[in-house]
């Protein structure tokens, strides 16, 4: 593969319009909960489970709980999900405004702040 097609794969991944929102991540056996917003929550989820199974967490009760119950007791999950067509700067907002609902409305901790 020459640069040309490396560079034209990397546009074409940049342009790729991913689901965007916010998750929660839940402990099954404390059924402790965090939530984030994600302008990719394929990436988020990876970027999780890497932390789970790395134990290297940003979140000191989600580290905590990983060390207790194991990397494999928790489920990500979707709860909220937004219009694409939203612009970069009505985007951030709302992805921090429903972060704060979301947080107060499940009593949950940040997963990744």
């Amino acid at each position: 593969m020459d640069k040309a097609d490396k560079n034209r794969i990397k546009r074409q991944y940049k342009e790729q319009d991913f689901p965007k929102g916010i998750f929660r991540v839940i402990c099954k056996s404390s059924k402790q909960v965090w939530v984030d917003s994600s302008t990719d929550f394929k990436s988020s989820e990876n970027r999780l489970r890497a932390g789970l199974k790395l134990k290297n967490l940003q979140a000191r009760s989600l580290a905590e709980a990983c060390e207790t119950f194991g990397a494999d007791d928790f489920i990500f999950e979707i709860i909220e999900e937004f219009d694409t067509n939203l612009s970069t700067y009505e985007l951030n907002k709302a992805l921090k405004e429903r972060r704060e609902f979301w947080k107060a409305e499940l009593g949950a901790n940040f997963v990744f702040h």
